[in-house]
């Protein structure tokens, strides 16, 4: 963890820096999310031009800290895997499948498939690709026994393999 207060000696001298009130801050990401109350709390000690050149330093040296949207996005989306539903058709439609990090809601006249389709969906990704999924039930028709059938297919499907 980068210390604000070495960072201010370094930049600021030991007198100066001796002056600066961090806040509590002690950390140079804390420093820069909480810039502003940091500026206000030392304007009148070291002033607000020192505070900037704090700033400029925290930001020079450890460019690490900042991150860009679109490098967030870039992360996100090396981390996100798609998970097939078992129909190629959806899959095409769906641009491979479903992804993960994302809410999906299935919704459609009663007995065409939705809860079969995410059950499905669900046992396929923990097979296939060996990750966690939560199945949330909003209207309370969750059948376990169709699970049970569906996982034990895939299972036997496994073991012919």
């Amino acid at each position: 963890m980068v210390k604000v207060a070495e960072v201010a000696y370094e930049v600021l001298g030991e007198v100066v820096a001796k002056s600066f009130n961090n806040e509590g801050f002690l950390s140079a990401e804390d420093f820069l999310k909480n810039f502003e109350q940091v500026k206000e709390a030392n304007k009148h000690t070291i002033g607000e031009q020192n505070v900037m050149l704090l700033r400029c330093a925290i930001i020079s040296k450890h460019k690490c800290l900042l991150r860009s949207g679109q490098y967030l996005s870039k992360k996100a989306l090396e981390q996100t895997l798609v998970l097939r539903t078992g129909s190629s058709k959806l899959d095409k439609l769906l641009d491979g499948g479903f992804r993960t990090g994302e809410v999906v809601e299935v919704y459609g006249p009663s007995g065409q498939g939705k809860t079969q389709l995410m059950i499905h969906t669900t046992i396929l990704a923990c097979f296939r690709q060996r990750c966690h999924a939560i199945y949330i039930d909003t209207s309370n028709s969750f059948c376990t026994r169709r699970a049970t059938e569906i996982l034990h297919k895939y299972n036997k499907n496994i073991q012919a393999q």
